[in-house]
């Protein structure tokens, strides 16, 4: 028998493969609350209510993200199969280090857009510590930055996800398998 650094059907852990696919849905979810929130201007319990879930969908990933860091140096992945050229193997690293450090970047920046804005940003009717002070201005130059951020990690999820299929379709390797 294979081992799994040989083994084309290696997985990566189960517990990494769910932190994937959650953080995926919270990312996904969180742009999909922002933008419904936008499409319900004037309606302000229901943006409420949309910006509130939009904002946990961000601290989850944030938390997550450090855990799926921890989980993955613990359990590594699986190699690709058959190994990558040299320059796709540099694009996989620059590619995750950019999805991780969006990852971090973003929603913290969303953080710091609320509690500049004055808002008291609580999960579970606990409010988390303010690490900024209110002001307005800074709130908006932040969100700027947030906003932008939020749409390169999309972005980048999309390309990350086109990338998997390209893989499993065209070069038949088990870069998909490993987390589905």
């Amino acid at each position: 028998m294979k081992s799994t650094t040989e083994n084309p059907a290696a997985k990566a852990s189960p517990v990494l493969r769910g932190l994937h696919w959650l953080m995926a849905l919270a990312i996904v979810a969180a742009w999909t609350l922002i933008y419904a929130d936008e499409l319900y201007v004037g309606r302000f319990s229901l943006q409420r209510v949309l910006t509130n879930a939009h904002i946990l969908a961000g601290l989850a990933v944030l938390v997550l993200v450090p855990l799926r860091l921890a989980v993955r140096w613990i359990r590594p992945l699986p190699p690709i199969v058959p190994a990558l050229p040299r320059w796709q193997a540099r694009l996989e690293v620059l590619v995750h280090a950019a999805l991780y450090g969006l990852m971090l970047a973003t929603p913290i920046l969303g953080l710091l857009v609320a509690q500049s804005s004055g808002r008291v940003v609580a999960i579970f009717g606990l409010a988390l510590p303010s690490l900024i002070g209110r002001d307005i201005a800074l709130s908006h130059s932040i969100e700027a930055v947030h906003e932008n951020l939020g749409l390169a990690l999309l972005y980048l999820v999309a390309a990350h996800a086109a990338a998997a299929m390209v893989h499993h379709l065209i070069r038949r390797d088990n870069t998909l398998r490993r987390m589905v």
